[in-house]
């Protein structure tokens, strides 16, 4: 793993990686608490 900590490159898509994930998840619950989702950037 300590690879992956010296890779600037790698670091930058694990932390968009990262993001992504969040979103997708703030998303998801939204969806399953009935949250009305209106469009896609939601």
């Amino acid at each position: 793993m300590s690879s992956i900590n010296t890779n600037v490159a790698s670091m930058q898509a694990l932390q968009s990686l990262d993001q992504t994930n969040k979103a997708l998840e703030q998303t998801q619950n939204r969806i399953s608490t009935g949250f009305k989702v209106e469009n896609a950037k939601d």
